[in-house]
């Protein structure tokens, strides 16, 4: 369960940092063998302050421990990775797609080339 746990909050803070940049010595590490990182698109989701931020992840926090519920997505049945991250957002008002297929889909493709540190 906080391995669950752990992957759920980091997908939090990767969705919740509003920011599609990383620093150039983090990209091998993030990927050597992708062309393109990952990023929420500005089209479809807002940006995230660090306070929406902190509160996500005190909501979310409050649940280490709670059983991993398949299709979970409540305080009430329990919850699956992206139950979790879906609930924890939106807390804060800010609505994501329920599964992480979804989630994953609603992300941009963002070229090497792009980035920029930040």
């Amino acid at each position: 369960m906080k391995k669950i746990l752990v992957g759920a909050i980091t997908i939090g803070v990767i969705l919740g940092s509003g920011s599609s940049f990383a620093a150039a010595d983090e990209l091998d590490s993030i990927s050597k063998n992708e062309n393109t990182i990952q990023s929420i698109s500005a089209s479809t989701t807002k940006s995230i302050t660090t306070n929406q931020f902190n509160k996500v992840y005190a909501a979310m926090k409050k649940y280490e421990g709670t059983p991993y519920k398949y299709g979970g997505n409540s305080p009430k049945t329990g919850f699956d990775c992206s139950g979790l991250i879906q609930w924890g957002y939106g807390t804060q008002g800010i609505k994501l797609p329920r599964t992480a297929q979804d989630q994953y889909n609603k992300t941009t493709r963002i070229a090497r080339s792009a980035l920029q540190p930040g």
